[in-house]
């Protein structure tokens, strides 16, 4: 059992390490209030409940692999051999099954449509806003 003090400090150093990601990120292909943005809507939505379920467990470290990956900081045999599942109790690792990978496919699918929309809107307010 955790005090109400526990979770508080907990809440903070989660919220201090949300914006260092902020921060570590921002540049040329990351706007930070985008992001902001897209956890709000994923916090507050029904819609992201597979995602919100299973992110603390080991989405992130899919997504963390998939986003290496892409900028070619790891190399494929590295890249499969981080795509597993990681199992709860233990931290063991093992080879995803077809229907999980399907399930995780489909929720990042949902996830990476909404990130382009709001980086869309976010891109047409710019615009808006430095045309005369």
């Amino acid at each position: 059992m955790h005090t109400q003090s526990e979770y508080v400090d907990e809440a903070i150093d989660v919220y201090k390490e949300y914006e260092n990601y902020l921060n570590i990120f921002e540049g040329e292909y990351f706007c930070p209030k985008v992001a902001q943005r897209f956890c709000e809507i994923v916090y507050e939505a029904d819609d992201y409940y597979t995602f919100k379920a299973f992110c603390n467990l080991y989405y992130s470290v899919y997504a963390e692999t998939l986003l290496l990956y892409q900028i070619g900081q790891i190399d494929y045999p590295t890249f499969a051999n981080q795509f597993q599942e990681i199992e709860l109790f233990n931290g063991k690792r093992k080879p995803m099954t077809s229907d999980d990978l399907k399930l995780y496919l489909r929720t990042m699918h949902k996830i990476v449509n909404l990130y382009k929309s709001l980086l869309m809107e976010e891109m047409n307010q710019f615009h808006q806003d430095i045309s005369p």
